[in-house]
Order: structure tokens, then sequence, then C-alpha cells
């Protein structure tokens, strides 16, 4: 399973293949000094009446570029088309829910926020994941000769039935998609954040995995303070 970085990672590199150029002719240019006479008529003095100094002008001072040929490009439609075809791809089958999201921001899908409510299911199943742990007793199965008269038991883990546990990798792997997928959505301003919000703040009360409390409860902008507190009842 490729990472979340890796996978975000690639869903910018292909944000930018949507907008590949075919360059025919590059800009070209030189540089000018915007004030070859040295002279300006900005007041640029200050400090006092009798000590101060000056200050450099920005307006008057330093070079300008000066283009000689314009750049001429085409798009790129076939590297354009390509990244197109792999964000859908990665929209309708990634792994992360986050990455699913912004792909489809990207592709302008009308039906994202319909989507995003599905993934949210589906992320607050992996977030309570659970899995099944056998469970072993410790039996004395038999009796060794250390010395001529001296004797020790052996000890054996017998397998005695099997537990249902938090899955805290599958848990910890939705905390990290969740987050990101939270503070996505909040700085775009969609709505789907609070949504998402909604959901972190019940996992952050329920979860039984303390690393998945700890993060969503950064995430939602809880001190320190009130994160410590609220695991001391838990």
């Amino acid at each position: 399973m490729v990472t979340l970085e890796e996978e975000l990672a690639r869903v910018e590199d292909l944000r930018k293949d949507l907008s590949a150029e075919i360059v025919i002719q590059k800009e070209e240019g030189h540089y000018e000094n915007r004030n070859p006479s040295g002279a300006c008529s900005h007041k640029h003095y200050g400090g006092g009446d009798s000590v101060g100094y000056w200050f450099t002008c920005e307006e008057c001072d330093g070079d300008v570029w000066t283009m000689d040929k314009p750049k001429i490009a085409e798009p790129d439609t076939q590297k354009r088309e390509l990244a197109r075809q792999i964000l859908q791809q990665i929209h309708d089958s990634s792994d992360w829910f986050s990455a699913k999201y912004i792909s489809g921001e990207i592709l302008e899908d009308k039906t994202l926020n319909e989507k995003c409510n599905s993934w949210l299911n589906e992320l607050e199943r992996a977030l309570n994941a659970t899995k099944l742990e056998v469970q072993y007793k410790r039996l004395e199965a038999n009796w060794r000769n250390v010395t001529s008269d001296t004797y020790e038991p052996v000890y054996e883990n017998v397998p005695v039935g099997e537990i249902e546990v938090p899955d805290y990798e599958k848990r910890i792997v939705a905390t990290k998609d969740i987050v990101k997928l939270y503070k996505f959505a909040l700085r775009k301003l969609y709505r789907d954040s609070d949504h998402i919000r909604k959901l972190l703040k019940r996992v952050y009360r329920t979860n039984k995995v303390k690393d998945v409390r700890l993060e969503t409860g950064r995430t939602l902008g809880y001190s320190g303070i009130r994160v410590r507190i609220h695991e001391l009842f838990k």
C-alpha cells in the first residue's frame, strides 16, 4: 500500500500536469537599470531633524526585466489528458480517502459532497476497527529432570479462545487519513469540514486507542491541558 504522503505528492504532480504546455519559444529578454540617471524625486530621509538616514529607493534603484521576445507555447493535450485519467483512477480507487477527495476537487466533481458522506461512514468503521486476538493460558505440560534428584515443571502456552480487541494499525492509518481530509476541507472552507469535525469529536470522546484520541484532539485544536485531563478519566 502506497503511503499517504506518496499518494498526495502524486496528486499534486498530476495537478501541475493538467496545465502542461509545449514551449515553442522561450521568453527572451534582458535586465535594464530602471533609473540610469540616478535621479530620484521620492523623499526617503527620516529619523529626526538633526540625525537621520537615507532609505534605499526601491522604486528608482535596481534592475527591471525587459522582454525582447515573448514566450510562445501551446497546451500539451496528451500530457493533460493522461493526468486527468490518472487523477480519475485515484479518485475512484485510492486507499486514501483524503487523496480521493483532493483529486475529486481538482477534477471539479459535482458529486463530491455526496461521496464524502459515504467515505466518512467508511472512515468511521476503520477508526473503530477490531480484530480477533488469540488468548493463551500458561499450563504445566511436563516435568524436566534438572539433576539426579531434582525436577522442575515445564510450561507451554495453550490457546484457549479468541477475544475482540481494537485493531491499532487500522485505526492509526484511518486517523492519518481523516486528519489530512479535515485540514484540506477546512482550508478550502468546504461544508464537508463540519461533518468531518463532528466525526473527529466522536472519535476523540469514544475511541479506545490513546494515540487516536491524542491526534484527533490536537487536530480539533484542543489544548494540551484539556487533552491530558480528558485522558485521566478514560
